[in-house]
This record gives structure tokens, C-alpha cells and sequence, in this order.
């Protein structure tokens, strides 16, 4: 049954792509597990404003964007291992071509990164922080995550676009569950 066998093969790259992608999804959430330590809590626009307004605010600091690198670069450390200690081929990337701790660094920082350029567009055209900015909200950090992890890791097409999607879907879900568990304010 050739149509069984691609939906196979979809459904297989779709879970790969997701496993890959695990190192970001913790640098997404890492700023948020981390708000209560009070070490780096300093912000990244260094409380520059622009007519009167703050660039990012107090919610992009340093210790998210350090806690966000940590987390990718620890488990994309781990599934370096994985892959290389084991049968377990599931991810994406080729640890023989690219290196496991510059790609779990880059997609860590490109995720901050994504988060912080789009919190600098929402706060250029006064939309409050916490409220809903479709469909920036939901992508921003898995396209700043892919953009800068690109410079190491040439990732196919495919995933990129599954990602994006899936991404989109997946934090509305996250977040919602999140703001009933009580982890988040908003449930954007």
C-alpha cells in the first residue's frame, strides 16, 4: 500500500524533526523555569528607551538568554550522546558534519533572539506585553532558532516548514497549559 507507506514516512520525519528540535523547545521554556533565580536578571536592552519607551523590558534578561543557551547545549549535548553511544539515529542532524555544541548553541541563542526581535516589534507598535500578536507570538522563537542554528546546520527544507507549523499549534497548546498550571501569566 504505497500511500500507508508515505503517511509512514511523513509521520517518521515529523517525529524526527520534533526530537531534533527538543534542545530549542528547552531554550524556549528555560526563561520561564529560571524567572525566579535572581542571578542575571538584569535586561538585555540595558533599560535603553526610545522616546520614553523601554526597548524589551524587564522581561528579556540575561539570565534567560544564558539559561536558554544552557538548556540547548545541555540536551543537544545529550542527544549527541545518544547518537553516538547508541542504535538511536533519530535526529535530524549529522553529528559527523556538524557540531553538537555549536548547533545546540546557535539554536539556543537564535531562540532568545527570535523571542527579543519580536518583543521589540510588538513594543514598537504598542501592543502591551502578554497580550496576543498571531502569529509572531507562536513562531518567533523557531524562526530566530532556525536562521542562527542555519550557520552551522544546512537542515532540509522539510523541516523547517514542519517545524513552523507545528510550532504554531504546539505553543498555543503549551502556553494555555502552562497558564492553568499556574507557570505563566498569560496564556499567550
Amino acid at each position: 500500500m504505497p500511500g500507508v507507506d508515505k503517511i509512514g514516512i511523513f509521520l517518521n520525519f515529523v517525529l524526527r524533526a520534533v526530537y531534533t528540535t527538543i534542545p530549542a523547545i528547552a531554550a524556549n521554556i528555560a526563561p520561564i523555569l529560571t524567572q525566579k533565580i535572581p542571578v542575571l536578571a538584569y535586561p538585555l536592552d540595558f533599560y535603553v528607551s526610545i522616546k520614553g519607551e523601554r526597548l524589551l523590558g524587564d522581561h528579556k534578561t540575561f539570565r534567560g538568554l544564558f539559561s536558554g543557551i544552557l538548556f540547548s547545549v545541555i540536551l543537544m549535548t545529550g542527544q549527541y550522546l545518544v547518537d553516538r553511544y547508541t542504535n538511536f539515529k533519530f535526529s535530524l542532524i549529522d553529528f559527523n558534519e556538524v557540531n553538537f555544541f555549536w548547533i545546540g548553541f546557535l539554536m539556543g541563542l537564535g531562540v532568545i533572539l527570535g523571542d527579543a526581535v519580536k518583543s521589540l516589534v510588538k513594543r514598537r507598535l504598542k501592543i502591551p506585553p502578554g497580550d496576543s500578536f498571531i502569529p509572531w507570538d507562536q513562531i518567533d522563537c523557531v524562526l530566530g532558532g532556525l536562521l542562527v542554528g542555519r550557520i552551522v546546520w544546512d537542515f532540509p527544507i522539510g523541516y523547517g516548514l514542519v517545524i513552523i507549523f507545528m510550532t504554531f499549534f504546539l505553543h498555543i497548546l503549551i502556553r494555555h497549559i502552562a497558564f492553568y498550571l499556574g507557570v505563566c501569566d498569560t496564556k499567550w
